[in-house]
């Protein structure tokens, strides 16, 4: 006698999934799925087209509105910082942090952090120490000057970039 095996059901890796082991094949995938009300922790992801109920799509950039007076606040810590970038030459984050510790650590401490655009952001903790980081110039680093500018907000969403600077 031939013994003949029964064939093997493709199904979708849901399916698989809600009828796997210990869930039995007697369960209804499409019941889970369609409930009356949506599940409320799926609302944040879903886009309302039509604009029901009164709702606005999710937007994942939403804008934020802030008063001068925090956006100064927030803003006070980084008047001690300088953006500074090595002009023709692409330098690593310890070297130039080690140089910068080097060249311009006085009285206080300096905290690099390191920047999009090959800048790199040095915060000062001493006021002289700023003042003659910025004013001390001009500054060499591997045989290539540096290009030292005070901080200021939205400093790399500009395009503009230095391509030489007086010495």
């Amino acid at each position: 006698m031939e013994e003949r095996s029964t064939p093997i059901q493709k199904c979708s890796y849901k399916d698989s999934l809600l009828t796997g082991p210990g869930l039995g094949n007697d369960h209804e995938p499409e019941s889970l799925m369609e409930d009356d009300e949506p599940n409320p922790e799926d609302k944040w992801y879903k886009d309302d087209e039509d604009g029901v109920n009164g709702e606005t799509p999710f937007n994942p950039c939403p804008e934020i509105p802030v008063s001068k007076e925090e956006f100064e606040e927030w803003c006070k810590p980084w008047k001690n910082a300088l953006m500074v970038k090595v002009l023709g030459k692409r330098v690593t984050f310890a070297f130039m942090e080690q140089r910068l510790r080097r060249d311009w650590e006085g009285k206080g401490k300096i905290h690099v952090i390191d920047m999009n655009r090959d800048y790199f952001l040095v915060h000062f903790s001493d006021e002289e120490d700023y003042t003659h980081a910025l004013m001390e110039g001009p500054w060499m680093v591997a045989g290539h000057y540096l290009i030292v500018q005070r901080w200021r907000p939205f400093f790399l969403s500009g395009h503009t970039e230095a391509r030489k600077i007086a010495a």
